[in-house]
């Protein structure tokens, strides 16, 4: 009897070790690394998605392989390629300046600064331009600067809108050719004011897709660095004797108060249903 009582006793503790133990071990990694993720300063955000009118960057890869049977020529490859990195500094002034001189060193063009906050929790964002060529060095030195938080670089290849772009340039012009040729015939003087209505609207139509397909152009061929340098303390190492004390700390107390919970609704239930015992062996006897 003494022999039984005390294996079903150790069979219900081992239960409730084992329990224990599923919960030490998820709190620790709770503390650990859970809980650093969770209070990590939220500014390491994507800053550039809220804003707008940034100048875009285009380049221009080797010509694509001519697969037609007629061999028509084929245009090279028009791509945008845009690197977004976030960084954290405790020496923010330091990391600013360094950031500018290998933006210099590497002929980056800064198109977009903007520099906000105060002392202990500054940002500066920037957008640079930067030859195709020199897009992998200067991308890994900026990745040198302060303690990266995300990085990104994205391709879209961006032929097929250019190649979209020059068609409807060639069509506007033929019909602006063909208005100026019309232009010259004897016309009344309303269908010459209408006329020469319609010559305007395509030319500034032709203006205005000019300067888009300046952006394709050899000469302002570049990729994009975006960059965000937030000021910060730097994160101290893990104290590993502390995050394991608070997790013995929570494991004793959210265990103890999960099982006094799961007691307390099992003992109360018993007590419904003796209750409801009793009362149903009253009413038989009477």
């Amino acid at each position: 009897m003494e022999n039984t009582l005390k294996k079903r006793f150790w069979k219900i503790a081992s239960w409730f070790i084992v329990g224990f133990i599923i919960v030490f071990i998820y709190n620790i990694l709770y503390t650990i690394y859970w809980d650093k993720e969770n209070n990590t300063n939220h500014r390491y955000y994507s800053y550039f998605m809220h804003v707008e009118d940034i100048k875009k960057n285009y380049a221009r890869a080797s010509s694509k392989p001519n697969y037609d049977l007629l061999n028509i020529p084929s245009i090279a490859q028009v791509y945008e390629k845009i690197a977004s990195i976030s960084t954290k500094t405790s020496q923010f002034a330091q990391d600013a300046r360094k950031l500018k001189k290998i933006i210099d060193l590497y002929n980056g063009v800064i198109q977009y600064e903007k520099l906000t906050g105060e002392t202990g929790g500054q940002e500066i964002h920037l957008v640079i331009g930067v030859k195709p060529n020199l897009f992998d060095t200067l991308y890994n030195g900026v990745l040198g600067i302060g303690e990266t938080q995300t990085k990104e670089v994205t391709k879209t290849d961006k032929t097929n809108e250019f190649e979209l772009m020059s068609a409807q340039k060639s069509s506007m012009e033929e019909q602006l050719q063909t208005l100026y040729e019309l232009k010259k015939q004897a016309l009344h003087i309303q269908d010459f004011i209408t006329l020469n209505g319609r010559i305007f609207e395509i030319e500034e139509r032709l203006r205005m897709l000019g300067v888009d397909l300046a952006k394709f152009s050899t000469e302002n061929e570049f990729c994009t660095i975006r960059v965000s340098l937030y000021e910060g303390i730097a994160e101290p190492k893990i104290d590993y004797v502390a995050k394991i004390s608070k997790a013995l700390e929570l494991s004793f107390d959210y265990y103890v108060k999960g099982v006094a919970a799961v007691l307390g609704t099992v003992l109360t239930v018993l007590a419904i249903i003796y209750l409801l015992d009793k009362m149903r062996g009253a009413f038989t006897q009477k």
